[in-house]
């Protein structure tokens, strides 16, 4: 973890660029956490606390990606399907859950 305080501002643009280099710098940077039995918001604490979340919407939605990935690797019997709260925002039919199996238990 204080590699990962230490490198965060210097990796951060590195991670938010869409390309093959900048998505294997972001996994190789966020092995550096751990997120084992961590609840969301103190694995979310811990990895922005290593740097400032800066630049346009779209290099920090793409930060926040990989987060979301790690932290879902990391705790995979957290939550049942990774892009299950999602479908709360459409209105296809076909997308909609029930409330008994969006329950996060």
């Amino acid at each position: 973890m204080d590699f990962a305080v230490y490198c965060g501002s210097k990796y951060v643009h590195v991670c938010s660029i869409r390309t093959e280099f900048g998505q294997n710098v972001a996994r190789e940077y966020l092995k550096f956490f751990e997120f084992e039995r961590m609840s969301l918001d103190e694995g979310l604490r811990q990895f922005l606390s290593c740097f400032m979340l800066t630049g346009e919407s779209q290099e920090r939605e793409r930060i926040m990606a990989h987060f979301s990935d790690r932290y879902f690797m990391a705790n995979p019997d957290l939550f049942p399907n990774a892009g299950i709260y999602t479908t709360l925002h459409t209105q296809e039919p076909h997308f909609n859950i029930s409330r008994g199996k969006f329950s996060l238990g």
